[in-house]
């Protein structure tokens, strides 16, 4: 399977990547943070990625190491705030056709904001991307 702009999960794990790649590298507490909020979106979404009857941490590093960080390796710069833009429209889309609630959109912004914080150092790139 590839990126998909229109699935729920991938657009999630996107703009946590998003976010956590903005002028440094991605820590081990950042991956850790990641992988924790994406499986916690996949289980609400009940989807066993690999399908061996569990969803876990193992389901969120799939989607990440094999749709999301090839997508986003292929983005330049302004690629990639615009497809932050796009993204973020595609989740408003929903809550126009009564499928994402405000919590849910709390509740993206506070995990995006937990993955920023992850490795003890905010930088001024990503705080510009949460906002």
């Amino acid at each position: 399977m590839a990126y998909d702009k229109q699935n729920v999960i991938h657009c999630l794990a996107f703009l946590s990547l998003s976010v956590a790649v903005q002028g440094d590298e991605v820590g081990k507490g950042q991956r850790g943070a990641m992988a924790a909020k994406l499986t916690e979106w996949l289980r609400i979404m009940d989807w066993d990625v690999n399908e061996d009857g569990v969803i876990d941490n193992d389901d969120a590093i799939d989607i990440f190491l094999n749709e999301v960080t090839p997508f986003l390796g292929k983005l330049n710069p302004d690629e990639l705030i615009l497809e932050v833009y796009q993204t973020c429209a595609f989740l408003n889309s929903l809550a126009l056709k009564g499928r994402w609630t405000d919590n849910l959109s709390k509740q993206v912004v506070q995990d995006i904001v937990e993955v920023a914080i992850a490795d003890d150092k905010v930088l001024q790139s990503e705080i510009n991307l949460i906002n």
